[in-house]
């Protein structure tokens, strides 16, 4: 009996020993749920499967190339005082006066900025979103793919590359309505034979990505929307051309200067139909937006005239042995009076000394001798004005330069200016008239611009 009792004792406790065994946790977790419980597989991750809301890209400024999905509710004011709270201070308006922009929401009806992201347009699709050109997109619905990084210094989108009225399914799907022919090409890029903008279109299509070109190109066009021109400390204006003058197959003029190369100090001098000629550096922008290169592009005509006077048309050899009496070496200029013998005294001056204001009309200098330098329009209706740029005077087409002196001049020797590669000598048909205490130099020419003299210093040189 006693020995049936100890049998039964022992199995008891081998089946407590078991059922406590259940109750010890494993040594590791079942694969039941994700690691992080945190983590939501189906949230939006920019992609075209997945495009970001516009809330959503508020807080996903990363630079990078995304989709977003929202709705075109109006665009930006063109003038931005560049502070990080110019949208702040900006009533709202579904506006279509400025073409460069849209803003876009998450509901077609918004009204606030702070609500929506401000989405800069390239050239290449401006024609197709903005609501300067296409008022009825207003409200309309699109998926866009393009740089999640701040524009008007908020929250916003760039360098917009793929846009759809409907849910795109592929990466690569093509953007509706941007594959009309750019047209044929014409010119060959020189001030005689400017390109048209299919031209420069196809040549800055052609280039690496983001990589200027390795020279200045002369192109023209009729700006199809309304410039924006800071006349402020900037002075620079951008604005699209093409070659019909609407924005289809448009090329971007980015941040240019006005003539020579100066700041715009009005927003007047260029305006939506105007027929340009420009010359300028140029970059395929992220290799899908062509456009002139930042700061690196002029006006040279607008309505086939120029300001102050017409950009030039260096020759091969400017000058070298050019008209009796002047001669050119390398970017300097000197008049010689060959009916007298050089002495040694002489007399220079530096023409960024005498304290001109910038693009001021320069008539008569009288230096510390009684010798008096007097600069004439002539026959040109541009007269010889002073900029900063170059520091000094230019001398356009036709105009001249009088040297009287208080003894005779045997010669004059003048420097001048060097920009990009081009010498700003004068024409090689200068002319010189010498007679005795007086020379008269003339930047002849028989084209309509020719060479630019730009004189930074003249030295005087008496006759023995």
């Amino acid at each position: 009996m006693k020995k049936i009792f100890k049998t039964l004792v022992i199995a008891c406790m081998g089946i407590m020993a078991l059922a406590a065994c259940e109750d010890v946790p494993a040594p590791f977790a079942l694969p039941t749920e994700p690691e992080n419980p945190s983590e939501n597989p189906d949230a939006n991750d920019g992609t075209v499967a997945k495009p970001f809301s516009v809330a959503e890209l508020q807080s996903h400024q990363t630079g990078t190339d995304v989709w977003v999905h929202g709705y075109i509710v109006g665009s930006v004011p063109a003038a931005n005082d560049g502070s990080s709270t110019y949208l702040e201070n900006m009533t709202f308006t579904a506006t279509g006066a400025n073409n460069a922009n849209i803003c876009i929401a998450d509901t077609p009806t918004e009204s606030s900025y702070a609500q929506c992201v401000a989405v800069q347009l390239p050239s290449a699709v401006r024609a197709y979103l903005s609501l300067a050109s296409k008022p009825e997109n207003l409200g309309k619905e699109v998926w866009l793919k393009g740089s999640a990084e701040k524009y008007y210094g908020a929250a916003g989108m760039k360098n917009v590359s793929k846009y759809s009225f409907t849910q795109p399914t592929t990466d690569e799907e093509e953007n509706p309505g941007d594959d009309t022919p750019a047209g044929e090409v014409k010119g060959d890029g020189t001030l005689a034979n400017p390109f048209n903008v299919a031209g420069i279109l196809a040549l800055t299509k052609a280039l690496p990505a983001d990589t200027n070109s390795d020279k200045e190109y002369y192109f023209k066009g009729i700006i199809c929307d309304v410039p924006n021109v800071d006349t402020g400390s900037y002075g620079n204006a951008t604005f699209s051309i093409s070659d019909d003058g609407s924005e289809a197959n448009s090329f971007m003029i980015y941040r240019g200067y006005s003539f020579n190369r100066e700041k715009f100090t009005s927003a007047d001098v260029i305006k939506k139909g105007d027929e340009v000629v420009i010359c300028g550096y140029v970059v395929n922008y992220k290799g899908n937006t062509p456009e002139t290169a930042t700061g690196k592009a002029y006006l040279v005509t607008v309505n086939g005239k120029g300001d102050e006077g017409d950009q030039p048309s260096q020759p091969e050899n400017p000058g070298q042995g050019s008209q009796e009496g002047v001669s050119i070496d390398g970017t300097t200029v000197t008049l010689t009076n060959a009916a007298v013998t050089a002495g040694s005294e002489s007399l220079t001056v530096d023409l960024s000394t005498l304290g001109f204001a910038n693009a001021e009309t320069v008539t008569t200098l009288t230096l510390t001798d009684g010798t008096t330098v007097t600069f004439d329009a002539n026959t040109n209706q541009n007269p010889p004005k002073y900029y900063d740029a170059t520091k000094g005077i230019r001398v356009y087409a036709n105009n001249t330069i009088t040297f009287r002196g208080l003894a005779p001049i045997a010669k004059v020797v003048m420097t001048c200016d060097e920009y990009n590669g081009t010498k700003y000598v004068g024409n090689a048909t200068a002319t010189l008239e010498a007679n005795g205490n007086t020379m008269v130099y003339t930047n002849a020419t028989t084209e309509s611009a020719g060479v630019q003299l730009r004189v930074k210093t003249i030295t005087v040189v008496y006759a023995q």
